[in-house]
């Protein structure tokens, strides 16, 4: 199984180089849920070349960098292919999931507003599932969230900050925790990541 995997933007060094770039820890959880990625340029041109030419499984829209409408926005250019993509894949049908950064698109994409949220990066929060009384901590490395959402809301924290939601319809899931950071990949990311790829059904 092959998934469209986006790439955050950082800028080195006093010529101010920007690359794309990718956490290394989400090959190894990759490799856990089954799939293989195919890394996803910022550059719009070349990213309509790349999915013309193949049939991919899915898409995943990972974390780092703010949203360009939002204070401190600082990658136009990703938002710009984020969002081709995200039309591209719903389009042929295909599962969206949406990671921290990736979550806030997809909000914002079906119309959500983002606040806000103080205290959230690099801090523990426990999620409250809307169908079983157990909670799970998760750590959180974001700037901005929200409290309602067009999605159906799955968990939330004890602050009433929405932690992951999705649209079965539209084979959509976003979550607000990156999963390639927990330690040793919790088993419940594994399963979640599987089920909404659809891994488990091959």
């Amino acid at each position: 199984m092959k998934i469209l995997v986006t790439q955050r933007v950082d800028e080195f060094g006093a010529y101010k180089e920007r690359r794309d770039s990718l956490d290394q820890r989400w090959y190894d959880f990759f490799h856990k849920i089954g799939v293989t990625p195919i890394l996803v340029p910022n550059k719009l041109s070349l990213v309509k070349n790349l999915i013309a030419g193949i049939d991919y499984d899915g898409l995943l829209l990972t974390g780092g960098n703010t949203l360009i409408h939002l204070p401190g926005g600082d990658a136009p250019e990703r938002d710009e292919v984020e969002k081709f993509l995200m039309k591209e894949t719903l389009n042929r049908s295909k599962p969206i999931v949406g990671v921290c950064r990736g979550f806030q698109l997809i909000h914002h994409f079906f119309g959500g507003d983002l606040i806000p949220l103080e205290g959230y990066a690099g801090h523990k929060h426990h999620l409250q599932l809307n169908d079983e009384d157990k909670k799970r901590e998760v750590t959180t490395h974001c700037g901005f969230g929200f409290k309602s959402s067009p999605f159906d809301i799955i968990s939330v924290d004890e602050n009433g900050v929405v932690m992951s939601a999705e649209k079965k319809e539209k084979k959509i899931y976003g979550q607000i925790w990156h999963p390639e950071r927990e330690v040793n990949s919790s088993p419940e990311d594994v399963q979640l990541f599987k089920k909404y790829f659809g891994v488990e059904n091959e």
